[in-house]
């Protein structure tokens, strides 16, 4: 018979232990009522503003106690902000590579041309990279990994604002630009003729046609963009970034996505592309662009949307790409849900960011007292919740002097 056990609730709240109004009861269809019980229970309990409790989920061989790590995508669900610890490097990876599936399926998204992202910017894992053994999926939410990303995404030459500006620049200005170009080849033309002028034959430069330099100054725009776009979206959490500012990065790969279909149509004439990036634009007024698959209408919209995201960007409080410290404090700041190594965890100790509330604990039994304390001691723990079995492997000490503390009285202050 499977089984888990929780402790007894507090006596003052009023919380029903079998209520889920509050919980996504579609993560309970796959857990037997012992492990939803526990869950909830422990759940509940964490709501309790009376006191702390040091929660307890065990059971024999099994039982599932593992599978009730879902309370830690309800948790953040709820945004409660939680920390995750596990005595060894391969079972904080198990565990997150469980919550990222979670989240994964929670938050995938496919934009209408086909982008594909997902959001784990409220989910971060910390610690020694060659000792993590990290795989190609979990590296997503790795912080070396974030920082890098977002770096380059904050920088002056590979950043959101250049690479706005270079788009918006190419929406408004291109046939001017493509003038420019012209006159910088021909320039190049008279240098080599000049420089070839005792030559019977004369070097003739080839110069693209206006439809051929637009879809090139396209390309080269809207790659490092959309990029920015999908790091900010996988990498930003939707509470920072906030659902507007989401909502117009989706529309906008779509309507970038649509754009390039119709410049890159077989039918489309060079000199009919000019006269339509020629044309003005109704900024304020789609309507007036007439049909809304046309290429004058999603210019038009794109380069609105574009102006509009700038904008709400710029309001955000993102830190300096040249401060790596302060990029990974924005991470550990705005992480819902982080994961290490118990051992690992006084590594927080020293990061200023909001206190996290809520410590839970994966195998909990493969670990001395001693070490528990490490992230117990977090300012802002309120609530631990311990899963695991005393009745497996025990924790295990090899080093003499460790052992030979171990055997001194323990001093709870």
């Amino acid at each position: 018979m499977c089984w888990l056990q929780v402790k007894e609730s507090c006596n003052i709240c009023s919380f029903d232990n079998g209520s889920s109004q509050m919980f996504d009861s579609h993560l309970f269809e796959q857990l037997n009522e012992s492990q939803s019980a526990a869950i909830r229970a422990a759940l509940c309990k964490t709501e309790c503003c009376h006191g702390s409790f040091v929660e307890q989920i065990w059971g024999p061989p099994g039982t599932g106690k593992t599978t009730t790590v879902s309370v830690l995508f309800i948790l953040l669900q709820m945004n409660r902000r939680t920390l995750t610890c596990a005595p060894t490097n391969v079972a904080i990876i198990q565990v997150a590579s469980r919550v990222l599936n979670l989240v994964k399926e929670a938050s995938n998204a496919t934009t209408a041309n086909g982008n594909f992202f997902y959001c784990i910017g409220d989910v971060l894992l910390f610690g020694n990279k060659q000792r993590l053994k990290l795989g190609t999926e979990i590296e997503e939410m790795y912080l070396e990994n974030r920082v890098k990303r977002l770096a380059e995404c904050f920088g002056s030459l590979t950043g959101w604002k250049h690479c706005i500006r270079s788009m918006v620049d190419f929406l408004e200005d291109c046939v001017s630009q493509y003038h420019v170009y012209l006159e910088n080849e021909l320039f190049k033309e008279k240098q080599l003729a000049a420089e070839n002028k005792n030559e019977t034959e004369t070097t003739k430069l080839e110069v693209k046609s206006f439809i051929e330099y637009v879809r090139d100054r396209f390309n080269s725009c809207v790659l490092p963009l959309k990029r920015c776009i999908l790091i900010f979206l996988t990498h930003i959490p939707k509470s920072f970034m906030k659902e507007h500012n989401y909502q117009m990065m989706v529309s906008l790969l779509d309507d970038l996505s649509f754009f390039k279909s119709l410049l890159f149509e077989k039918s489309l004439v060079s000199d009919e592309l000019e006269q339509l990036f020629t044309s003005k634009l109704f900024l304020n007024d789609l309507d007036k662009l007439g049909d809304m698959s046309s290429i004058s209408f999603v210019r038009a919209k794109s380069l609105s949307v574009l102006n509009a995201l700038q904008i709400s960007l710029e309001r955000l409080a993102f830190p300096h790409y040249l401060n790596r410290v302060a990029i990974t404090n924005f991470c550990y700041q705005n992480a819902s849900l982080i994961f290490c190594t118990t051992s690992t965890s006084y590594k927080l100790h020293s990061i200023g960011m909001k206190p996290l509330e809520i410590l839970v604990i994966d195998e909990a039994a493969q670990l001395q007292e001693t070490e528990s304390t490490i992230p117990l001691q977090l300012p802002g723990i309120k609530h631990a919740i311990l899963i695991g079995d005393e009745c497996q492997l025990p924790a295990m000490v090899s080093s003499n002097v460790s052992l030979n503390l171990l055997l001194l009285p323990f001093v709870y202050v």
